[in-house]
């Protein structure tokens, strides 16, 4: 990817970013002055650690899951740049096509790593979502989406699931305009004239 400033982003690379990116130059400015706050040694690169400290993960239900995967298949010697970073947020914005974040939700769920959910893989991810083992609805689950009647569930009855269960899309959108600071409008002399006219 694109050779970024570790310090500071120039019109070129915000374009660049705009152009091959799913994000906007807000979000680029942003995500970046979020970078620039995690990466405390100044290194143009942030740790497992680091990651952690996003508050959009850290009361994200899946967080768990998530780090994992980070730590499992992102993370190259633990580092990650800035154009990782994006790359690696994408998969949560809106703009970025359903597919990519049902196959990315698939993959994390995949706890065994055989392509399938089964029945004690679905309970654990009961836990991970802060709910109680419940026999009965892994088996409604299992029910109402497995295709075949296999035993679990592979990715296009996973898919199935998805597509139904709106709360799994909620979880997986990040909105990354939210915690934009709005900019003011700067007061102008009629501001200033209508002020002191209605005092």
């Amino acid at each position: 990817m694109h050779n970024l400033f570790t310090d500071k982003l120039d019109t070129g690379e915000i374009e660049y970013l705009v152009e091959n990116t799913v994000f906007n130059k807000e979000e680029i400015k942003y995500l970046f002055n979020r970078f620039v706050y995690l990466d405390r040694n100044n290194a143009g690169i942030i740790s497992y650690t680091d990651f952690e400290m996003i508050p959009e993960f850290a009361s994200n239900p899946l967080k768990v899951l998530i780090m994992n995967y980070i730590e499992e298949n992102v993370l190259e010697y633990e580092k990650m740049n800035f154009a990782y970073f994006l790359e690696f947020l994408r998969i949560f914005h809106k703009k970025t096509p359903k597919t990519t974040r049902i196959n990315f939700l698939f993959n994390i769920f995949d706890l065994n790593k055989d392509h399938r959910l089964c029945h004690g893989v679905l309970m654990q991810i009961r836990l991970f979502l802060g709910l109680n083992e419940d026999e009965r609805s892994v088996n409604t689950v299992l029910r109402m989406y497995d295709l075949g009647q296999k035993g679990h569930l592979d990715i296009l009855d996973f898919t199935r699931l998805y597509n139904e269960d709106g709360a799994l899309e909620n979880i997986m959108i990040i909105d990354f305009t939210k915690n934009i600071p709005k900019r003011e409008r700067k007061a102008t002399i009629w501001d200033i004239i209508w002020n002191n006219t209605n005092e």
